[in-house]
């Protein structure tokens, strides 16, 4: 870094050179491929997505209902097919809310 101390703000926020309009809208995301084996990713769009925002009680640390909704996001490239994918442990409460539609269902958590 030829004697620079190193700034994560320089790193990952973005400048004004790099806001133009040519490079609107880019959005860069981490791969699940880290993660997985194997990524489900329909050859079709999936449509309109179904949003669902999900009540989460506020604590310290994260929940199993909070890993699972990241796990559900994580896994956005493989649309609908996500249903396949989960864990057998994901949570009643969740999979009740991701088999009431046969659509894309993105899960937002909403806490108060």
């Amino acid at each position: 870094m030829d004697g620079e101390s190193y700034n994560p703000r320089r790193e990952w926020i973005v400048d004004a050179e790099e806001r133009g309009p040519e490079q609107y809208p880019s959005v860069y995301t981490l791969s699940p491929a880290l993660m997985y084996d194997l990524t489900l990713v329909p050859k079709a769009p999936a449509g309109v997505p179904e949003y669902a925002w999900i009540q989460i009680e506020p604590h310290q640390g994260i929940g199993q209902v909070e890993a699972a909704i990241s796990e559900w996001n994580m896994l956005w490239e493989a649309g609908p097919l996500r249903r396949a994918m989960v864990r057998k442990d994901f949570p009643e409460s969740l999979r009740r809310v991701i088999d009431s539609t046969d659509r894309d269902v993105r899960l937002i958590p909403q806490v108060e």
